[in-house]
C-alpha cells in the first residue's frame, strides 16, 4: 500500500522577510532615482569660443573677438543685431554710423573719430581682422541702448538692453546649486554663494530658471532664492528731435518751379493757406559732389518770410542715373555736397531742404539711403526741416523700387508721396494724370511703410492734353503735352469740347476732334482738388504738397485751405 505525500509550504516568517527585502530594494532604487541628489558637475561654456548672450538668449554663430579684454563684434553682426543702417566703405576703410543728429565716421586702426566732421579721441579703434571690420562694442553701446559685459572666467559676452525690466533674485542659503534642468538628478552647472544675484527668466514647477552673473543658464530650487524686485538699466535722458509743423494745423506746401531765374515776388499772387514753399534751386552738378545754387534768391526768401511762409529749397540729381551712381559711391563727394548745401542754407536763410532724387539705378539703392542718412543730421544741426520726395509703390526699379521708404521714414522729417503721372508724358495709352481711385490705392500702399504723421500727399496742378492719331496700319499713335488748369479750360472753350464726368477717374473729362485726330483731357478742377484734400483728412496725413505754383486756378488755394482747416465733423469722407 502506497503512502501519500504532502507538499510543505514556506513558513510565514520567511515570506514576510522576503517581502521586506523586496520593499527595501524597491525603496532604495526609488530613493536613488528620485530622492538622492546628483552631485556630478559639468561645464556648459567653452573657453575656446566666446559665448554670446543677448537679453537672456544664447546667440549662435556670433563673430566675436576679445582684444585686451575688450569685446569686438564684426560689422555684419552689428548691422544684423543693432543697426541696419551701419555703412562700411571698403575702398576707404571707413565705417559710418548715423543718428538723428550725428554722422560718426571711424577709420580702421585710428584713435580719432569724426562727429559731424569734428575730431573726437577714441580709447579703442575699429579693427580690421582678415579683411573683416570689427567694432568695439563699448563705444557703440550708448547709441544702441545696450549694456555689454565680458566675463573672462566663463569666456562669455553678456549684452543687456537698456529699459527692459528684469526680475532679480538673491540666494538665501549658504550654497545654492544651479542644475542643468529642473530636477535634483540633473548635473550641477554652477554653485552660488549666499547673496549671489541671479536673473529669473522663468519657472518650472518648484524651480526657477535663472541666468547667473557669469552667464550660466540653469535651474535653482525656489526655496533657495528670494525675489529681489524688478530692475532695469536706465538710459541717459536724451531729447528727441521733433520736426516743425504749423501750429495746430497741417503743412500746405507748393513747389516753385524755377527754370532759369526765380520769379519776382511782386508778380506772385496771394496764396491763402500756403505755409511752405519749395523753390527748385539746387541740383547736383557733377559726380564730385558740387551743388549748383545759382538760381537761389535772398529777396524771394525775405518775401516768403514776410508772408509767414517757410522756404524748403528743393535739391535734385538732374534725374541722371549715371551721374548719381558715381556720386553716391564716393564718400568724399557726398561730404562735399553736404558742406555746400549747408553753406547755401545759411546764406539764403532757408528753413528746410527737400530732397528730390529721381531715376536712380536700383543697384544704388543702399547708397542713396546712406546719403540721406548722412545728409539729414547735418541739416538738422543747422535747424533745417528735412523732407524727401518718393513715388508710389510700383515695379519700376529706377523710379520706385530704389526708394527705401521705411528707412526714409526713420530718418527724415517728412516724406512727400508724388501721387501723379499715373499716365506719364510718353504713355502709350491716354488717361488721367492722377485718377482718384489710383491715388488712394497708391497712398494706402505707402502708408504701409511711412507713418501718417510723416507723410505728405503730393498732388498735381497740371493735366495733359492727349492726342490720338489713327495710323495707316490700324494702330493709334498717342502723344501728350502738360498744361495748366487754366490752359486746359482755354483749349476746351476754343474747340467747343464736350465735358462729361468720368465715374472711374472721379474727374471731369473733355473730348474733341480735329479732323481724324481725337483730343482728350482729364481735368483738374476745384472738385477734384477737394477730393484729394479729403484724403489728407481721411488718413490724417501731415499735409499736402502741390506741383506746381502757377499752374493752379486762383480759387484752388481757398479750396485747399478750407478742407485742410475744417474740423473732422464738418467733412464728409467717403469710404
Amino acid at each position: 500500500m502506497q503512502r501519500k505525500t504532502h507538499k510543505q509550504s514556506l513558513p510565514w516568517h520567511i515570506i514576510i522577510t522576503m517581502l521586506l527585502i523586496t520593499s527595501f530594494i524597491t525603496f532604495g532604487v526609488f530613493a536613488w532615482v528620485y530622492l538622492v541628489p546628483n552631485y556630478e558637475e559639468i561645464r556648459v561654456y567653452s573657453l575656446d569660443e566666446v559665448t554670446t548672450i543677448f537679453d537672456h538668449e544664447k546667440l549662435e554663430e556670433i563673430d566675436v573677438q576679445i582684444i585686451d579684454g575688450t569685446p569686438y563684434l564684426s560689422y555684419t553682426i552689428m548691422k544684423e543685431l543693432f543697426d541696419p543702417y551701419l555703412h562700411w566703405d571698403e575702398g576707404n576703410q571707413l565705417l559710418i554710423m548715423t543718428t538723428e543728429t550725428q554722422v560718426i565716421e571711424l577709420k580702421t586702426e585710428q584713435l580719432t573719430a569724426f562727429f559731424n566732421s569734428e575730431p573726437v579721441d577714441l580709447e579703442v579703434p575699429v579693427r580690421l581682422i582678415e579683411e573683416t571690420p570689427y567694432l568695439p562694442l563699448e563705444f557703440f553701446a550708448s547709441y544702441y541702448s545696450i549694456k555689454p559685459r565680458y566675463v573672462e572666467s566663463t569666456n562669455t559676452l553678456i549684452i543687456e538692453s537698456i529699459g527692459i525690466p528684469v526680475q532679480k533674485g538673491r540666494v538665501n542659503v549658504e550654497e545654492a546649486l544651479v542644475r542643468l534642468d529642473a530636477h535634483i538628478k540633473e548635473p550641477i552647472v554652477a554653485r552660488l554663494n549666499t547673496n549671489a544675484e541671479v536673473d529669473i527668466i522663468g519657472q518650472k514647477g518648484n524651480w526657477y530658471q535663472v541666468q547667473t552673473r557669469e552667464g550660466i543658464f540653469g535651474f535653482v530650487n525656489k526655496s533657495d532664492i528670494q525675489l529681489a524686485g524688478i530692475q532695469m538699466h536706465k538710459a541717459a535722458e536724451e531729447a528727441r528731435h521733433v520736426p516743425w509743423k504749423p501750429l495746430g494745423g497741417k503743412i500746405n506746401l507748393t513747389w516753385e518751379h524755377v527754370h532759369r531765374a526765380t520769379p519776382n515776388p511782386a508778380d506772385i499772387p496771394l496764396m491763402p493757406g500756403v505755409n511752405v514753399i519749395s523753390p527748385t534751386w539746387f541740383y547736383l552738378k557733377d559726380a564730385d559732389g558740387n551743388v549748383s545754387g545759382s538760381k537761389a534768391s535772398i529777396d524771394y526768401v525775405d518775401w516768403a518770410h514776410d508772408q509767414g511762409i517757410h522756404v524748403w529749397a528743393l535739391y535734385d540729381n538732374q534725374f541722371d542715373p549715371d551721374l548719381t551712381g558715381e556720386f553716391l559711391r564716393n564718400p568724399e563727394a557726398r561730404k562735399r555736397s553736404i558742406r555746400q548745401l549747408l553753406g547755401y542754407a545759411e546764406l539764403y536763410k532757408l528753413d528746410g531742404i527737400n530732397i528730390d532724387f529721381e531715376n536712380v539705378y536700383y543697384e544704388d539703392k543702399d547708397y542713396l539711403t546712406q546719403y540721406v542718412r548722412e545728409l539729414t543730421p547735418y541739416l538738422r544741426e543747422q535747424g533745417l526741416v528735412v523732407s524727401i520726395d518718393v513715388t508710389i509703390l510700383s515695379s519700376s526699379p529706377n523710379w520706385s523700387m530704389v526708394y527705401d521708404r521705411v528707412a526714409y521714414a526713420d530718418t527724415v522729417d517728412y516724406v512727400m508721396v508724388m501721387t501723379y503721372d499715373e499716365h506719364w508724358g510718353s504713355s502709350p495709352v491716354a488717361g488721367s494724370v492722377a485718377s482718384l481711385p489710383w491715388v488712394e490705392r497708391g497712398l494706402q500702399g505707402v502708408l504701409q511703410q511711412v507713418p501718417k504723421d510723416k507723410l505728405i500727399l503730393g498732388v498735381p496742378f497740371y493735366t495733359r492734353v492727349w492726342k490720338e492719331e489713327a495710323q495707316a496700319v490700324g494702330s493709334i499713335k498717342v502723344s501728350s503735352r502738360a498744361v495748366s488748369m487754366q490752359l486746359a479750360w482755354n483749349i476746351i472753350e476754343e474747340n467747343n469740347a464736350t465735358v462729361t464726368f468720368d465715374d472711374k477717374a472721379m474727374q471731369y473729362y473733355a473730348e474733341y476732334f480735329d479732323g481724324n485726330d481725337r483730343y482728350r483731357i482729364w481735368l483738374e478742377t476745384v472738385e477734384s482738388m477737394e477730393e484729394r484734400v479729403k484724403l489728407v483728412r481721411k488718413y490724417d496725413l501731415a499735409g499736402i504738397a502741390s506741383w506746381r505754383r502757377g499752374f493752379e486756378l486762383p480759387e484752388i488755394w481757398e479750396t485747399i485751405q478750407t478742407f485742410l482747416e475744417k474740423q473732422p465733423k464738418e467733412l464728409v469722407l467717403e469710404d
